[in-house]
C-alpha cells in the first residue's frame, strides 16, 4: 500500500473526478528539489579535483536543467498514519490519507498511453554516490579535453588551426549539454536523508514544455504551476483501498465510506487516524 495524505478539499477533488494531479517538481513548495542530487554531484566533481572556474561552468548547466526537463508528480508515503504527514501534507491534520493498492497501480500504469513510472525515494548517499559515479567520470573525462576552457579561447583568434579548435570545443561543449540532460531521470528520485522519516514514493512523469505538449496550470500567489491529471477510477475503480480520517477531521467514518463506495469505488476500509494531535 501507498498513501496520499491531503486536504479535506483535495480528497473530494481527487473521490469525485477519478483523477490525480502530476505537479511540476521545480515548481513544489520544497525549493531544494531535485538539487540535493546535484549539489552531490558537484561535491563529488570537487574531490576528483576538478578546479573551482570549471565547478562553476558545471552548476550553471546544472542549474539549467530544471528549465529543459522538469519532472510532472505526485507524492505518496509507504506509512499509514504519520504523524509529521499530516502535519504537512493534510492541513495540519484536518485532512485525510487515501491508501492505493501498490500492485494496482503498477497495473494500472502499464496500460497508461504515457510514461508514468511508480518511484521509491531514495534517501542512501551511498546509492546516490553509485548513480553519480558515471557522471563524474564523464564531468572529469570532459574536463581534460579541453572542453570547459572553450571559453578561455580569444573568439578573435586569426589562425585556421585555431578557429578550428574553437568549433570542436564549442561542438563537444554542446554535446556535453545534451548529455547533461540524462541527469534528469534521477533528479526526482533521491533526496537528502533527513526526509527518511517519510518513506515517500512517487508517480512520475518526464515534462518538456513546448507548443505541441498540452499541460493545465494551477494559479497560486507567485506563479502558475503546471500540472497534468491521469485518470484511475474508470478502468481501476480497485485501486483505492482504505481512507484514514486525519486526527482533526471530524466527519463520521460511515459518510466517508458511504461517499466514496456512491462514486463509484469498490468496497474499500475507513478508520480514523491513532495520533491524538490536536
Amino acid at each position: 500500500m501507498i498513501y496520499h495524505y491531503c486536504s479535506s478539499e483535495a480528497f473530494h477533488a481527487i473521490i469525485t473526478s477519478g483523477t490525480l494531479r502530476l505537479s511540476s517538481m521545480t515548481m513544489s513548495n520544497d525549493a531544494a528539489e531535485g538539487r540535493w542530487l546535484t549539489d552531490l554531484l558537484l561535491a563529488m566533481c570537487r574531490d576528483e579535483g576538478l578546479i573551482e572556474s570549471q565547478i562553476a561552468l558545471v552548476k550553471e548547466e546544472l542549474d539549467e536543467l530544471p528549465t529543459m526537463q522538469d519532472g510532472l508528480g505526485i507524492c505518496f508515503s509507504a506509512i499509514p498514519d504519520l504523524l509529521s504527514q499530516w502535519r504537512g501534507y493534510a492541513d495540519d491534520g484536518f485532512g485525510l490519507c487515501l491508501g492505493f493498492s501498490e500492485s494496482i497501480v503498477n497495473e494500472w500504469l502499464e496500460q497508461m498511453p504515457k510514461v508514468i513510472d511508480l518511484v521509491r525515494i531514495e534517501y542512501s548517499k551511498t546509492k546516490a554516490e553509485s548513480t553519480l559515479a558515471p557522471y563524474v567520470r564523464k564531468i572529469m573525462e570532459y574536463s581534460k579535453s579541453g572542453v570547459f576552457s572553450r571559453l578561455q579561447i580569444t573568439p578573435g583568434a586569426s589562425t585556421e588551426s585555431t578557429l578550428r579548435n574553437i568549433e570542436k570545443l564549442n561542438a563537444e561543449f554542446r554535446e556535453f549539454q545534451l548529455w547533461l540532460l540524462e541527469l534528469t531521470d534521477d533528479m526526482y528520485k533521491f533526496k537528502n536523508p533527513a526526509f527518511s522519516e517519510e518513506h515517500e514514493w512517487r508517480l512520475l512523469a518526464p515534462f518538456t514544455s513546448n507548443e505541441n505538449r498540452k499541460f493545465e496550470v494551477r494559479p497560486t500567489r507567485s506563479a502558475l504551476k503546471p500540472f497534468e491529471t491521469v485518470e484511475f477510477r474508470s478502468t481501476h475503480p480497485a485501486i483505492l483501498n482504505e481512507v484514514i480520517l486525519g486526527p482533526k477531521h471530524t466527519t463520521p467514518e460511515d459518510i466517508i465510506k458511504t461517499f466514496v463506495i456512491s462514486q463509484g469505488y469498490s468496497k474499500i476500509n475507513v478508520r480514523r487516524s491513532a495520533a491524538t494531535y490536536r
